[in-house]
């Protein structure tokens, strides 16, 4: 069973004022089975706002299937420091049908996995940064029984 490789990433955000920011794009091949992935991961923010920054990683699209997230301590906590977000599982389906909403991918299909990240409840203006020798993420496919 394939296992992905470990991606190093590095963003840098002066004044970014959207909902989300897209750290990486991992494209994942067909296998021939369908398979639920399994991520970990940590990405180190530095921001300068009072601004509440989750880590998540969805399958397909940056506004597909939530497959784990990495939440900020607190909204008022850690301005201008490097703070981690350690991805924990958020996704375990227990239906063996895929269907547009679902965290499971069927046999013979490609698909991406995005890191995002997503601000929570405002759309303030905010730097943020993250070190690539201070991130991962890695991606497993789990077979799932049918």
């Amino acid at each position: 069973m394939p296992l992905s490789s470990w991606f190093h990433l590095a963003v840098r955000r002066l004044g970014w004022a959207g909902e989300f920011l897209e750290i990486v794009t991992m494209p994942m091949p067909a296998q021939p089975f369908p398979w639920e992935p399994e991520v970990d991961g940590m990405v180190e923010f530095f921001t300068t706002a009072n601004v509440r920054i989750d880590l998540e990683c969805r399958l397909g699209a940056v506004s597909g299937p939530l497959l784990a997230r990495g939440p900020a301590v607190a909204i008022t906590a850690f301005q201008n420091q490097w703070i981690p977000r350690v991805l924990s599982r958020a996704a375990e389906e227990t239906i063996s049908v895929p269907t547009s909403s679902s965290t499971i991918v069927p046999a013979n299909t490609a698909v991406n996995i995005f890191l995002i990240a997503r601000k929570i409840e405002t759309t303030a203006q905010t730097r943020l940064e993250t070190r690539k020798e201070r991130a991962y993420l890695r991606v497993r496919p789990i077979p799932v029984p049918v």
